[in-house]
């Protein structure tokens, strides 16, 4: 019996219904493609130029310009990033509505308010203080400043010259002179195993005591023609096995220059010296001016 033939939906050729002309298609009743197998050939083959035409063409990027956002307190505009503007988890898109520099100065001004309370001062001069009077804390920090810098002088020639023009400049200031002569005087004291806890503070407070004038003559001890400067005495000389060192209770200032007092006295004793130089009846008047002297520091350092 012969076959009946089937046409190809696409060339409209016959052809006989087996797998040899049609290829297999599970989706139709028969298993057979509506088409034969050349236009299935000749359609894969036109659908991969197509494929490979686009692909070959480069497409046109479109670039997508960022919206920029404004800071509401400097009026600039940036980019909506994290770079630009900090996180704000109360924002709509999780961004400060200032920019970062904005946000920095004003953090800035509000501690530098915050710091000038009165309490606030009063909490942090606390602070110090007990930091400073700390044993442990002064060990550290001396042996720290002097470490670094012993190490960035080896290092650095620069740093070196810096440092010796600076101390050079200090030491020419009064404030500069009047902590060499402290250093001097703490040295002497610690060459002789005594105790030197004698500071610039107490140093000026012994000058407010007398006015600015000499302990014992009582002559100004910065004048016009510069004959005479202030310097720390120990009253009971270092020299002496009484002596308690660099201590307020043993420095007073005295006059040195033309005639001066510290010149004068030297290593002698204090009462002998006086009686010598002023007599008796003078030299006991210098001594209770001394000896209240002495007796009001004993008081104000007290604890």
């Amino acid at each position: 019996m012969a076959e009946t033939l089937r046409q190809c939906l696409r060339c409209k050729e016959f052809f006989l219904p087996t797998l040899e002309f049609f290829p297999p298609y599970k989706q139709r009743k028969d298993g057979l493609h509506s088409w034969c197998r050349g236009c299935v050939r000749v359609y894969g083959r036109e659908k991969a130029r197509e494929y490979k035409a686009k692909k070959r063409v480069p497409t046109k990027v479109k670039r997508v310009v960022e919206p920029l956002r404004q800071c509401l307190r400097c009026k600039e505009f940036f980019l909506p990033t994290l770079e630009f503007f900090p996180s704000n988890k109360r924002g709509i898109d999780g961004l400060h509505s200032w920019c970062r520099g904005c946000v920095r100065v004003y953090g800035r001004e509000k501690a530098r308010e915050y710091s000038k309370r009165p309490e606030i001062k009063a909490r942090q001069s606390d602070y110090n203080r007990k930091r400073n009077n700390d044993p442990v804390f002064k060990h550290y920090k001396r042996n720290y400043g002097r470490e670094y810098q012993r190490e960035r002088r080896h290092t650095d020639p620069k740093f070196n010259r810096l440092c010796l023009d600076r101390t050079a400049a200090y030491t020419q200031t009064p404030q500069g002179r009047m902590t060499r002569r402290i250093i001097d005087i703490r040295r002497a004291a610690r060459k002789k195993s005594l105790p030197d806890n004698f500071t610039k503070e107490q140093w000026q407070r012994a000058l407010d005591y007398f006015n600015g004038c000499c302990a014992v003559c009582g002559r100004q001890l910065a004048d016009l023609f510069g004959e005479h400067k202030s310097a720390a005495d120990h009253w009971i000389p270092l020299t002496l096995e009484s002596c308690p060192g660099t201590v307020a209770l043993n420095i007073v200032p005295l006059c040195q220059g033309v005639n001066g007092c510290n010149q004068s006295k030297g290593n002698h004793n204090a009462e002998d010296w006086l009686t010598r130089k002023f007599g008796k009846r003078k030299a006991k008047q210098i001594m209770k001016r001394i000896d209240d002297y002495f007796e009001w520091v004993k008081h104000r350092d007290a604890p």
